[in-house]
């Protein structure tokens, strides 16, 4: 799956080419592989669209390679993380999460976790 400009434009206040790859997900048996791309639209690092998972369920990230942050919003607040290569994150259940590259290169992790039905009404 790639993912462009166009499917997370209210994510951004700058306009760019709705053509501009933001960040793929190559979905293999037991875990995704996602990349990002590195680069800011305004002042805003790209990242992943900003979701929770229905069901509650947690999620492990590993990243392989690369730099950024992943963010987590509880009831509690905004947990944010570094992310670098070797690094583990837990995602906690129900938190709204994303990842952002921080970095001059591809920001590459793994995440091993729930399919299920996510909510992409992001808040915070």
């Amino acid at each position: 799956m790639i993912t462009y400009f166009k499917d997370i434009r209210d994510r951004f206040e700058a306009l760019v080419s709705d053509d501009t790859p933001i960040y793929t997900v190559t979905s293999t048996p037991g875990c995704n592989i996602t990349k990002i791309q590195p680069g800011m639209i305004g002042n805003k690092f790209y990242r992943t669209k900003g979701h929770k998972h229905i069901n509650g369920e947690g999620e492990l990230y590993k990243c392989i390679s690369g730099c950024g942050y992943v963010v987590q919003i509880t009831e509690n607040g905004r947990l944010v993380k570094k992310f670098e290569p070797d690094d583990r994150v837990m995602i906690l259940p129900y938190a709204y999460h994303y990842v952002e590259n921080i970095g001059d290169e591809p920001l590459v992790f793994m995440t091993s976790g729930p399919t299920c039905e996510k909510d992409y009404t992001m808040r915070g």
